[in-house]
């Protein structure tokens, strides 16, 4: 591994397709750790995504140790009522808030029990060892996305001795100190789960307004950074069997929901892939004065650019709940039903096992991005 790279992690949302992840830095941190330290010093994540970022942000000095305990929590996040059909909780919610006198409501409501996410959470965030990572220097940096409901505006919480305040059209972030509200709020999806409170401003999922993944790991230092999402991009072509079948209420609501957890890391990936390009074609006499910054005015140094390696890292195939469990455990059918929301332990256990089956099948490809030689692999590994 190159002593001259930092390398960063970068988690998408996804809900309990977040397992996937798992699964992906199980493998890493079994081959590709620094000693016991993890590969990665900086951390970013959305969503679901946060919750593993934060994780290993906070047990990078003895990530080979401890890869296992983000499997257990997981596995742990089996929460039946999330299995249900998301319109039915939805009427029930309603008729339920309805039913309650006036001065007895809520003034937010949401359809599912943010408890058991809560408790998630704390028990993968631990400030003592986030302090001990940042002092061993395993960790530089670690940043939280969340939106805030009132201005739709993308905040990033940043922790670390790399963190530092910076804004953009669109986008905040604070140099703060992250704890379980930041992570929570992130993993909040809307209606699903209630908004949280961060110093009088009310925050939900990070995936609503995240257009931008990469920005805060790049603003810590990452050179190289590994983004996992926790689906396959969409085609780029239209459906053609579809063509004249009108969407149904539920699709259009599953629709909804996984607008939430689309990764936009390729969009990006692809202007930082082209700003790269355009940065080596710049002769070394260009007086950087002469740039306009087109998008955001005035003048920018071209030629203080550092070029940033991005490698995306997805599903080898669609995440299908007939393709990973036994439909029969459950009380519902869920057959084109969106998972994003079932916290069921078979379910997530299987997603876990895809990530780390998918890792090990491109072990030479984690190798190259690593800069390191292949080592060989373990026998125990199941195909």
């Amino acid at each position: 591994m190159s002593s001259n790279q930092i390398y960063g992690l970068t988690c998408a949302g996804g809900g309990a397709h977040g397992a996937y992840q798992v699964g992906v830095l199980k493998y890493i941190h079994e081959h590709f750790c620094r000693g016991e330290a993890s590969p990665f010093q900086v951390f970013t994540g959305t969503s679901a995504g946060s919750l593993n970022t934060a994780f290993c942000a906070t047990r990078s000095y003895d990530a080979r140790t401890s890869r296992l305990q983000l499997e257990e929590m997981w596995l742990d996040f089996h929460v039946p009522e999330y299995h249900g059909n998301f319109v039915k909780n939805s009427i029930t919610a309603l008729i339920k808030e309805w039913a309650t006198p006036r001065a007895m409501r809520a003034s937010t409501w949401s359809l599912l029990d943010a408890k058991p996410l809560r408790r998630v959470v704390a028990g993968g965030w631990n400030r003592e060892d986030f302090e001990r990572s940042v002092a061993e220097g395993t960790t530089l940096g670690l940043a939280i996305s969340a939106t805030e409901l009132r201005a739709s505006r993308l905040v990033w919480f940043q922790d670390g001795p790399a963190a530092a305040s910076w804004a953009v059209p669109a986008c905040t972030s604070f140099a703060t100190q992250v704890g379980v509200p930041h992570i929570a709020a992130s993993c909040s999806v809307p209606i699903a789960f209630p908004p949280v409170e961060i110093d009088g401003l009310f925050y939900s999922d990070g995936g609503v307004a995240n257009k931008h993944p990469f920005t805060p790991a790049i603003n810590m230092g990452a050179t190289r950074i590994l983004s996992i999402a926790t689906d396959m991009p969409l085609p780029t072509e239209l459906p053609e069997d579809d063509r004249g079948s009108k969407p149904r209420v539920g699709e259009m609501l599953a629709m909804l929901l996984e607008q939430l957890s689309r990764d936009y890391a390729p969009s990006q990936a692809s202007i930082i892939e082209m700003m790269n390009y355009f940065s080596e074609q710049l002769p070394a006499s260009t007086d950087p004065g002469s740039f306009d910054r087109i998008l955001l005015g005035g003048k920018v140094d071209l030629s203080a650019y550092r070029p940033v390696e991005i490698h995306l890292f997805a599903p080898s195939r669609r995440i299908r709940p007939t393709d990973l469990f036994n439909p029969e455990l459950f009380d519902e059918k869920l057959e084109g039903k969106s998972t994003s929301l079932l916290f069921h332990r078979d379910f997530t256990g299987r997603l876990i096992d895809f990530g780390y089956e998918d890792a090990a099948n491109r072990h030479d490809e984690l190798a190259e991005f690593f800069d390191v030689g292949r080592p060989q692999r373990p026998s125990r590994f199941v195909d």
